[in-house]
């Protein structure tokens, strides 16, 4: 996600829209996939949600 993050950055400062548009995609889609594993691994959850479902 820092490597996503960083070529947006660089792509920003040059002025490069093209560039630009597909590294703010390709961040996106890093934050996606990291939200994900954490869901899929139990990340994020609020506490005390097991008390609520019991």
């Amino acid at each position: 996600m820092v490597h996503q993050g960083l070529s947006l950055v660089d792509a920003a400062q040059s002025l490069d829209h093209k560039r630009t548009s597909n590294h703010t995609y390709a961040l996106r889609q890093a934050i996606s996939d990291c939200l994900l594993e954490a869901l899929k691994h139990g990340l994020g959850r609020p506490q005390g949600l097991e008390e609520v479902r019991q």
